[in-house]
């Protein structure tokens, strides 16, 4: 089976390190809080951000304007991840 290789140009080090501060900017508790709970490790604050929302969802703990700019942080991690990905979804056309 062929190897994979990524490309330099792949790198998703600027990319997140915009999400980053963005995430860091708009919502400073729970990056600092999970920055000192999962360290560097930026693929699982990203997945404890989506935990994080979907609670402050269900239990109505954010208002709309906190809610409306996670989405936001959803769609730039999403757009940021997607060239590493191909683009492609696992669902049928």
């Amino acid at each position: 089976m062929k190897k994979h290789t990524a490309s330099p140009d792949n790198d998703p080090g600027p990319r997140l390190l915009k999400v980053n501060e963005y995430l860091e900017k708009n919502f400073p508790d729970f990056f600092a809080e999970a920055r000192f709970h999962v360290g560097d490790d930026d693929y699982f604050l990203y997945s404890r951000f989506g935990q994080y929302l979907a609670r402050s969802i269900e239990y109505r703990r954010a208002p709309r304007a906190k809610i409306y700019r996670g989405f936001t942080v959803l769609n730039k991690m999403a757009a940021a991840l997607t060239p590493l990905t191909g683009g492609s979804s696992s669902l049928p056309p």
